[in-house]
């Protein structure tokens, strides 16, 4: 294995220092009081929001299909890269993840206010078209078909037309933009794979410490139907700083999908195991050292994900689900504690 490409810094949870004592800090007192154990976690598994539809492996080869393509017309006509839909549906804007670092950047207010304009148009223009027909069948039976022409016309033109220019105007703002707007936002927070560094980022500055002073929290908010649901968060140990991790198990997720959540994190971050096995993270095997000593000794196929059929997609779909309903972090030590006293 090329031990050059990891930094000494960076995370091995088989190689992790003895720390200083942790005690309940005030700025943790507003997080729920569920602080996730470390070690043990399983490996290739995954939250959902990694391994819906829009990360499938269709998608994937589709998306490669548009780079290269997309690639040939700059060469051809010597133009600025701009954004594709498949690029969007990959989180290749908002979260740049590959084989060295997870990086989240929010989409800019203008990208975001344009796809909520193309949502409406996408999604009000077949609806009202749908109900403006059956109407207009309706009211045949009772009205002459001249006066209903004109009156169905007339709405037409007033409600139609804006939603079809909600829908351009938002598809130009959205996926026309010059790539370089979304992808010179500045981070939110980056997990540091090569380095074993986590960042939280401000407007105005960062705060860097080792993965292993970051603590997973989750606030936990029960529904009406007795349902637990939360957010969770990276807490570092010893500072104030905490990291809103949403993207990756948005409001609303179950408790199980925010263990899984910190189960992928810790996996990812972990230069003692492989990457991640996930569609998303597949095209980066090869360029880690540690993954590709583990696929060669597992025999992995390289193209294991690419070559998916959709059926045995929904297959394992289906197969992750259940990992991550049934998944015992609850039932977990914490391995940390052999090297950080917690205190009580």
């Amino acid at each position: 294995m090329d031990t050059n490409h990891y930094a000494d810094t960076a995370y091995y949870s088989g190689r992790i220092p003895n720390q200083a004592d942790a005690h309940k800090q005030p700025w943790l007192q507003k997080l729920a009081q569920m602080r996730l154990p470390w070690g043990r976690a399983k490996v290739n598994i995954a939250p959902m929001s990694l391994f819906g539809d829009d990360m499938s492996p269709n998608i994937i080869r589709l998306k490669e299909q548009f780079k290269q393509q997309l690639t040939e017309q700059n060469k051809q006509l010597q133009q600025q890269p701009v954004v594709d839909l498949a690029a969007i549906a990959h989180n290749q804007i908002n979260n740049d993840i590959n084989h060295q670092h997870f990086i989240y950047r929010p989409a800019p207010r203008v990208i975001r206010f344009g796809l909520f304009l193309w949502g409406m148009g996408k999604v009000g223009t077949p609806l009202f078209v749908g109900v403006l027909i059956f109407t207009y069948l309706l009211v045949l039976t009772v009205k002459p078909f001249t006066e209903t022409n004109m009156a169905f016309g007339i709405v037409a033109v007033l409600i139609i037309v804006p939603l079809l220019l909600l829908w351009l105007i938002g598809y130009l703002i959205a996926f026309k933009l010059p790539e370089g707007s979304a992808r010179n936002r500045r981070p939110k927070w980056e997990l540091n794979r090569q380095t074993g560094m986590v960042t939280a980022y401000t407007k105005r500055d960062s705060f860097s410490a080792p993965f292993y002073e970051w603590d997973a929290y989750i606030n936990v908010i029960p529904t009406n139907t007795g349902t637990m649901i939360g957010k969770l968060y990276l807490a570092h140990r010893y500072q104030p700083q905490v990291i809103d991790l949403s993207i990756l198990a948005p409001m609303g997720s179950t408790t199980q999908q925010l263990y899984a959540a910190w189960d992928f994190i810790q996996t990812y971050m972990d230069t003692m195991q492989a990457l991640p096995d996930i569609p998303l993270l597949e095209e980066f095997r090869t360029l880690d050292p540690r993954t590709v000593e583990m696929d060669a000794v597992t025999q992995r196929q390289p193209n294991y994900w690419l070559n998916m059929s959709d059926d045995e997609w929904k297959k394992q779909q289906t197969f992750m689900q259940s990992c991550i309903t049934h998944i015992d972090t609850e039932q977990r030590p914490n391995l940390m504690a052999n090297y950080v006293n917690y205190g009580q």
